[in-house]
C-alpha cells in the first residue's frame, strides 16, 4: 500500500515538473515579443510560409472544416478532464484528482505552445504599417471626415449596383469570389503573398451565433472559417478578413485592413458592397467619437436600403445576445491584449489609421486641395 502511495506521489512530482518546464518554455517564447525584427525575418518570412503551404495542401481538399472537429475533440477532452477532477475530489481521491488536474494543465500548455509555433508568433512580428511603409501613427480630423464621406458615397453606390442574383448567391460563389480578390491582392505586394487561400463554412456556426462571432481562423489546421448563418452581405468581407489571418496578418486591425484592400480592389459587386458596409461602420464609429454632429449629418446621407441592412444585421445578432456572448467578448478582449494588441477589442477600429495612411500615401488628400 505504501509503495503504491509513493508511486502516486512520484507521478505527481513528475507531472508538476513537466508543468513547470512548460511554463519556462512559454515564458521564453513570449520574450520574443520584444524582438519583432527577429520574428519577422526568421519566423514570419521564413518558417511560416512553409507551414501555411503545408496546411493548405493537406486541408484544402477536405470539403468540411477539419479544424472544427479538432476543437470539438479538445472541448470534449477538457470537459472529461474537469469531470474526472471533480469526481475524484468528491470521492476523496485527492492525489488522483491532482494528477488529472496537472495532466489537463500540461495538455493545455502543449496546445498553447503548438498554437504559437504554427501561427501565433505572427502576433509578435513587425506591424503591417512598417511592412507596407505606411505612416499610421496619427491622423487629422479632416482626413477622417474626408475618407468617411467618400466611404458613404461608395457604400450607397455599391448597394445601388447590386443585382437580384447577387442577393441569392450560393456559398460556393461567395467564397470563390473572395478567394479571387485575395489572390489578386497578393500580386500587388510581396507582403500579401499567399499560396492557395481558402474559406470554409464552420460546422460550429450555430455556436458562433451565440458567441457573437462572424468567423475565425484555426491555427491548428490553417483553415479560415466563416459563420454561414449570418446575413449574406456580411460574409464576403469576413471571408477576406479571415484569409488575411491565413496569410500571416495576425492582428485584427491588420486583417481588417487587408480585407478592405481586397474588397475595394475587386470587381465583384457583393464583395465591394460588403467591404464598404463594414468599413463605413468602422469609420462612422470613429466620427461619432470625434464629432457627434458630423456623425448625424453623415448618417443622414446613407441610403434607405443600406439602413435596412444595418437593421437586419442588428436584429440578427440581437437574437443571440446574452451572457455567453458577453463572456466570449471578455475572453477575446484579454486574448488580444496578451498578443501585442493592448487595446483589446478596440484593436478592430485601428484599421482606420492604416486606411487613412494608405489613402495618404496614394495622394487622396492632395487631390482634394
Amino acid at each position: 500500500m505504501k509503495s503504491r502511495d509513493h508511486s502516486k506521489v512520484d507521478m505527481l512530482k513528475r507531472s508538476l515538473l513537466r508543468v513547470l518546464f512548460m511554463l519556462i518554455l512559454i515564458f521564453l517564447l513570449f520574450r520574443l515579443r520584444k524582438y519583432p525584427n527577429l520574428v519577422e525575418e526568421y519566423y514570419s518570412l521564413s518558417i511560416y510560409p512553409f507551414i501555411r503551404t503545408a496546411f493548405q495542401f493537406l486541408f484544402n481538399s477536405i470539403p468540411f472544416s477539419f479544424g472544427d472537429i479538432i476543437y470539438l475533440i479538445i472541448i470534449l477532452g477538457i470537459i472529461t478532464g474537469l469531470i474526472g477532477i471533480i469526481t475524484r475530489a468528491i470521492n476523496k481521491r485527492f492525489r488522483q484528482s491532482g494528477l488529472v488536474f496537472l495532466k489537463l494543465i500540461f495538455s493545455l500548455q502543449v496546445a498553447l505552445l503548438i498554437f504559437y509555433l504554427l501561427w501565433g508568433l505572427n502576433y509578435f512580428r513587425q506591424p503591417a504599417s512598417a511592412r507596407l511603409d505606411l505612416k499610421d501613427s496619427s491622423f487629422e480630423t479632416s482626413e477622417l471626415m474626408a475618407i468617411s464621406s467618400m466611404l458613404i458615397d461608395s457604400l450607397n453606390s455599391s448597394h445601388a449596383a447590386l443585382r437580384p442574383a447577387d442577393l441569392i448567391r450560393s456559398e460556393a460563389v461567395v467564397y470563390s469570389r473572395s478567394v479571387q480578390a485575395v489572390q489578386q491582392l497578393s500580386l500587388t505586394d510581396p507582403a500579401f503573398r499567399t499560396f492557395q487561400p481558402m474559406i470554409k463554412s464552420s460546422i460550429l456556426s450555430p455556436l458562433l451565433n451565440y458567441l457573437g462571432t462572424a468567423g475565425y481562423f484555426n491555427p491548428f489546421t490553417g483553415e479560415s472559417q466563416i459563420n454561414n448563418e449570418m446575413p449574406l452581405f456580411l460574409r464576403p468581407f469576413v471571408a477576406c478578413h479571415e484569409m488575411a489571418h491565413q496569410i500571416g496578418f495576425a492582428a485584427e486591425d491588420e486583417a481588417n485592413f487587408v480585407g478592405f484592400l481586397s474588397g475595394i480592389s475587386s470587381n465583384d459587386r457583393l464583395l465591394k458592397y460588403s467591404t464598404y458596409y463594414l468599413a463605413s461602420q468602422e469609420f462612422l464609429t470613429e466620427v461619432w467619437k470625434t464629432d457627434s454632429m458630423a456623425f448625424k449629418l453623415m448618417r443622414n446621407r446613407i441610403s434607405k436600403p443600406v439602413l435596412n441592412d444595418f437593421k437586419t444585421e442588428r436584429d440578427y445578432w440581437t437574437r443571440y445576445q446574452g451572457n455567453t456572448a458577453k463572456l466570449s467578448s471578455i475572453f477575446y478582449d484579454n486574448y488580444l491584449k496578451a498578443n501585442k494588441q493592448p487595446e483589446g477589442l478596440k484593436t478592430y477600429n485601428r484599421m482606420i489609421k492604416l486606411s487613412i495612411a494608405y489613402y495618404r500615401k496614394k495622394g487622396f488628400f492632395k487631390k482634394m486641395l
